[in-house]
């Protein structure tokens, strides 16, 4: 069904980075990282940076961008595009949005920005995940 399919690609966007997490981080780090996983998850879809991200953690764009990338193991960016392609895949299987609307929605500034990375990401340009992925 449609909501099983919508917690199946949450929990697949989760499960991804949420193993990489380091398991002893140094004092006052898992809170920043904590702030910085909560600012992308309520503001992916917007136009942010990495000044942004690390502004809402409370430190400098260099040492956020270190911090985020030893304790989940990835890049800050990576990450972001990670959960932009995570919103545009439940909305290429869940909707009948066009694909530029899709893209501008889950966040990303251009059209071929979007599939660059999404084609990075799933192996497939957005039309092709859409139509192997519908639910009809």
């Amino acid at each position: 069904t449609l909501l099983e399919m919508q917690a199946r690609l949450r929990r697949l966007a989760v499960s991804s980075h949420a193993a990489a997490v380091a398991p002893q981080p140094r004092r006052g780090e898992s809170e920043r990282v904590a702030r910085m996983l909560q600012y992308v998850g309520q503001h992916y879809a917007e136009p942010i940076t990495i000044t942004d991200i690390a502004d809402a953690a409370d430190t400098n764009p260099s040492y956020a961008m270190e911090l985020f990338k030893r304790s989940c193991g990835v890049s800050l960016m990576q990450y972001v595009n990670d959960q932009r392609v995570a919103h545009a895949r439940r909305l290429l299987v869940t909707s009948d949005a066009k694909v530029v609307d899709v893209a501008l929605e889950a966040g990303f500034g251009s059209l071929s920005q979007f599939h660059q990375v999404f084609r990075k990401a799933t192996g497939h340009t957005p039309r092709q995940y859409a139509r192997s992925h519908a639910l009809n």
